[in-house]
């Protein structure tokens, strides 16, 4: 008789949740990614999120992504179109090398975080003169939700952005691969791209931002405690 109590009690508690240690586990499915190109161009890689978290956080974070490389398509037949007509004009026909156009996407998945699962999305240009220039953005999806995260949620008053622009501002003024002198030479705003690493954020700033074409896209950490 005790038996049959103890029983009925194990099997009431696995069904309220209570009793996880006897019900059987189930994995989450891993995280998995894989490379598609857009509207089947070569130069249009992008990540699709094949497995990992939920159906709706998939659907999430793929239609977002789907929109930044619609609107990359779109960029890439601008600079079509305007090849074709620059190929028309006197300088591209005496410096030809000079006028074959190109665009290219890339991308990097920054991390799995326990919290974000975060996409770097690369847009390259070449529309003539010495090399071509690039931008990045970063989407921190929520993996609960699949909602993007973007730097205005986490400085979301005006005295966190000026605590991590002050911070920012004194990492980056006495060190020589950044090209800062004075705290107007750069702006935190709803536009710096970012990405959450471990105890806090880091900034990513755009070519020429902070810094020389040479050294890319900087980064900058930002403890959490500033704008905490």
């Amino acid at each position: 008789m005790k038996k049959l109590i103890v029983s009925l009690i194990c099997s009431f508690l696995v069904i309220l949740g209570f009793g996880s240690s006897l019900a059987p586990t189930v994995e989450a499915a891993p995280v998995k990614v894989v490379t598609k190109y857009y509207k089947h161009h070569n130069n249009l890689p992008y990540p699709y999120l094949h497995s990992g978290y939920t159906t709706l956080v998939r659907g999430k974070v793929n239609h977002t992504i789907a929109g930044h490389m619609y609107l990359a398509y779109l960029k890439e037949q601008r600079i079509e179109a305007q090849e074709r007509r620059d190929k028309q004009t006197r300088w591209c026909k005496e410096h030809p090398s000079f006028c074959n156009y190109s665009f290219n996407t890339a991308y990097k998945i920054k991390n799995t975080h326990s919290k974000y699962f975060t996409v770097q999305m690369y847009d390259f240009a070449y529309t003539g003169g010495a090399h071509g220039n690039g931008v990045t953005k970063l989407y921190n999806f929520n993996v609960r939700t699949g909602n993007n995260v973007t730097i205005t949620h986490v400085l979301d008053t005006k005295s966190k952005i000026n605590k991590v622009h002050h911070y920012a501002y004194n990492y980056m003024k006495d060190r020589d691969r950044f090209n800062i002198d004075h705290p107007s030479d750069f702006k935190i705003n709803k536009n710096t791209q970012f990405y959450f690493v471990h105890g806090g954020i880091r900034l990513v700033f755009q070519e020429y931002e902070v810094g020389p074409y040479a050294l890319g896209f900087q980064e900058v950490f930002i403890p959490a405690w500033v704008y905490r």
